[in-house]
């Protein structure tokens, strides 16, 4: 028996003066290792150095529970100081990251490849302020957060400044929550102040994220709420390429005189980066939108976004349940115009080295439904819409009470509304050909009892400015236009419209 329990004594006398030995021992040293490197290092973005630094670390006995507290990042832009603190840093050292801290350092860490520095990491009162703005971020949790193995050993014994960007893209997480984000920014118009409950962003490498979500997002213009969005969600994340990203940090530090330089050098920046392969943002979902204008409310169920290709690019825009209440498309367009709610998709796509095929929906309750796609042929980088070329037009509009408010608009009295209208129809001055009488024809049709409108280029060729300014007295030339017969009247629409300023029985709850 004592043959057996000696041994087990010896094993468990050895095991417990090693354990006070890494306490008494290894724990001084990494807190003063960790101490140290935190004032040591140093980064740079867009060629502005910040220093780090710390009031205390402590490591807990028996344990690789590490506390940070006091820890700050310094810098001096050209606009004023800029200063970045955490009140308090709570992590788990992995055992490999403890043991990196020895003599072993150079066996522990590998030649390359990304290892966990820290796990469970926890980051109490979060505090930004630079001369633009102010931040507080109350609290933030990353399970396990990775670095490339060359930039650990280089944060633990720091020698040069690193560049905040390739920091960026050395670094990753599985998953990283922040709580209770604030940023105010002072202006001209007064105080904006936006506010996100939570933002949750999952599986970061280097320049990719799966995803990020933030939720319950407000945002207040002296106290006046003005945006309220409950969620939105980003999916397949990707920065530009490194050198890309260092060039847009240097074109945003440009302001005052050196801004007319920035923009010149942002128009290919941008294009470089809308270009890059996979696109930077695969998919976006935003749900639960309200915006202020002025006294009224406008809602918007969901928008969604997706970036389909980038080789060729193609992207599709849908924004659905658009709640726009009595009065707002009134004031914003000047038109006796009902409450409504409107779906609307978008898609682009390229289809040749210059030219690319847009197509728009729109479907507004009480109103009509319009379809239209036209092929663009961009003239060059930069180039004004009226200076391209447009061919393919395909449009189609259904009627759903909106011409009776148009038309109503010329004049209060109907007869009178009427009377303009169909002198307007005559079109005089259209010269005399079979495809411009048909195109008369379709559209006093169309007006008379508004049902269906159809227009299509008639020619394969591409259209620009100098084409449509000569299509005012020849559109048959170049357009085919078509109408079919709607349920009532124009002038039975007319009259059974409320008085101006009135409300119509338009959707329900609005």
């Amino acid at each position: 028996m004592k043959k057996i329990f000696l041994p087990l004594a010896l094993g468990g006398a050895l095991a417990l003066t090693l354990l006070l030995s890494v306490n008494f021992v290894l724990r001084p040293h990494v807190e003063r290792e960790v101490l140290q490197s935190l004032r040591h290092i140093s980064f740079s973005s867009g060629g502005q150095p910040y220093e780090t630094s710390a009031d205390q670390v402590s490591l807990a006995p028996f344990s690789s529970q590490l506390t940070i507290r006091g820890l700050t990042f310094r810098g001096h832009s050209p606009e004023g100081p800029l200063a970045y603190t955490v009140a308090e840093v709570q992590l788990r050292l992995p055992l490999r990251m403890l043991l990196a801290f020895t003599p072993l350092r150079p066996l522990v860490l590998p030649k390359e490849g990304f290892v966990p520095v820290a796990e469970n990491l926890t980051l109490h009162n979060v505090a930004l302020r630079t001369p633009q703005a102010r931040g507080v971020l109350q609290r933030e949790e990353i399970d396990v957060l990775r670095a490339d193995a060359a930039l650990a050993a280089q944060i633990l014994a720091p020698t040069d400044s690193m560049d905040a960007a390739s920091v960026l893209y050395r670094m990753g997480a599985d998953n990283i929550r922040a709580r209770f984000i604030t940023v105010e920014i002072p202006g001209s118009a007064g105080l904006s102040r936006m506010t996100i409950d939570t933002a949750d962003l999952r599986r970061w490498q280097g320049g990719s994220m799966a995803a990020l979500d933030l939720r319950a997002l407000r945002l207040t213009v002296n106290g006046r709420e003005a945006l309220r969005l409950g969620l939105l969600e980003q999916k397949d994340i990707h920065l530009p390429q490194e050198d890309m990203l260092r060039q847009l940090l240097a074109v945003a530090d440009k302001t005052g005189a050196g801004m007319d330089e920035a923009l010149a050098a942002l128009i290919p920046l941008t294009d470089a980066m809308l270009a890059a392969n996979p696109p930077l943002l695969g998919g976006l979902r935003a749900a639960d939108l309200r915006l202020r204008l002025g006294e009224k409310s406008v809602r918007v169920r969901e928008v969604r976004f997706s970036w389909l290709s980038t080789t060729p690019r193609h992207s599709l825009s849908r924004v659905e349940g658009l709640e726009l209440p009595q009065g707002v498309l009134e004031s914003l367009t000047g038109l006796d115009l009902p409450a409504t709610v409107a779906d609307m998709s978008f898609e682009s796509q390229k289809t040749g080295p210059r030219q690319s095929r847009e197509k728009a929906s729109v479907r507004a309750v009480g109103l009509g439904d319009l379809n239209c796609a036209l092929t663009i042929h961009e003239a060059g980088r930069g180039t004004s819409l009226l200076l391209q070329r447009y061919s393919g037009l395909e449009l189609t509009y259904a009627d759903a009470g909106l011409i009776s408010r148009l038309v109503r608009g010329l004049a209060p009295a109907p007869d009178e509304a009427l009377a303009l209208v169909r002198a307007a129809l005559a079109l005089p001055n259209l010269a005399a050909t079979p495809q411009n009488q048909a195109i008369r024809t379709a559209l006093q049709s169309f007006f008379d009892q508004p049902g269906t409108l159809e227009v299509r280029t008639s020619t394969p060729q591409a259209l620009g400015a100098e084409d449509l300014l000569a299509a005012s007295d020849n559109p048959g030339a170049f357009f085919d236009v078509t109408a079919a017969a709607g349920q009532h009247t124009l002038e039975d629409q007319l009259r059974s419209l409320p008085a101006p300023g009135q409300p119509a029985a338009g959707p329900s709850g609005l």
